[in-house]
């Protein structure tokens, strides 16, 4: 066999020893989906672990309107299921109207991101980040600061919320408290699994249904070192989690506006590429409206300047198609 007919397959196997993949489905975990092959089990804080009534009550808190300011903002309008938990706005709008200034991410596989938002070393767990979109108020996402006492009163008087609260939180003295909220959508948020693409159907399942040629083609391109792609987005999440220059020309300065230090200046998440045919647009400020833009904008090498990737038309094509084949899919 020729060795250019070879390097798909020997692409796939060294993605699979660098990852430590492993083919085999793990057991799932109380009030988890079953897990997708290679995908151990996410991290769960020993101060919230997951039960069926916590995670069904994070459900529809994520979706409850009442939580904001305006009635009707809910987690669900920014993180729509049908767009893979984004909003397909290049900046949310918050409950008070006013355009957000970084692009709602996906909430699939975050239970095994190492940190959360576009630019914080600081939340590194899902109960540690909700505060931000909850009761933050520069920006304001939800505006839940100041009306806590007023939102508890709402769900203690709802008898579903009531005993939805008591049952999940059923040791706790005030079970409906804006911290069980925390947690209970938090344990919600965890389930939110997906691990069977096309990508994965090939690599798992051996099924070549899912990979056209051109996306194998496209996989030994962002493995290869002409790219570089998957030096960043590696590992079955497609992302290392670091803060990372993006290259985009931005007024945010990224980390910097945590750590005030000149070499965090546009340093942003690593985000996952996991469904990202379904989440446009792109980059933390949106600003690339299609996967065939972000390719071209890195082609050209990016802001500041880097060494172009010089990759033909049909190599960004091919390209696409891996990128593509990212997507969940269920078999026929």
């Amino acid at each position: 066999m020729a060795p250019t007919a070879l390097w798909p397959r020997l692409t796939l196997a060294v993605v699979l020893a660098a990852a430590g993949l492993c083919a085999q489905a793990q057991s799932p975990q109380p009030s988890l989906p079953a897990l997708p092959p290679g995908f151990a089990p996410p991290p769960i804080p020993a101060g919230n672990p997951q039960s069926p009534a916590k995670v069904e009550l994070g459900r529809r808190l994520f979706a409850e309107g009442r939580l904001a300011v305006d009635g009707h903002t809910s987690c669900a309008v920014c993180h729509q299921p049908g767009r893979a938990y984004t909003d397909g706005r290049a900046t949310p709008r918050g409950a008070t109207g006013s355009s957000l200034p970084r692009n709602a991410p996906t909430l699939y596989n975050v239970a095994y991101l190492p940190r959360l938002g576009w630019a914080s070393t600081a939340s590194t767990s899902l109960e540690a980040q909700m505060p931000t979109p909850l009761l933050g108020t520069h920006p304001v996402e939800m505006g839940l600061a100041g009306r806590e006492v007023e939102v508890l009163k709402i769900l203690e008087a709802d008898s579903g919320y009531k005993s939805a609260f008591e049952a999940a939180f059923a040791d706790d003295a005030q079970p409906v408290s804006i911290a069980n909220l925390i947690k209970a959508v938090a344990a919600f948020e965890r389930t939110l699994i997906s691990g069977r693409s096309g990508f994965d159907r090939y690599v798992f399942d051996d099924d070549r249904r899912y990979m056209s040629a051109a996306a194998r083609r496209g996989m030994a391109l962002f493995y290869g070192p002409r790219t570089g792609c998957g030096e960043c987005h590696s590992g079955l999440q497609f992302s290392n989690g670091q803060l990372a220059p993006s290259g985009i020309r931005s007024a945010d300065a990224g980390l910097a506006l945590e750590t005030a230090k000149v070499a965090d200046k546009g340093r942003f998440r690593v985000p996952t590429l996991r469904n990202v045919a379904l989440t446009a647009p792109y980059m933390h400020d949106g600003s690339l409206p299609t996967l065939a833009a972000v390719i071209s904008f890195y082609n050209r090498g990016g802001h500041p300047p880097r060494k172009p990737l010089a990759l033909t038309r049909g190599e960004q094509q091919e390209l696409l198609a891996f990128l593509e084949s990212l997507t969940e899919v269920s078999p026929p």
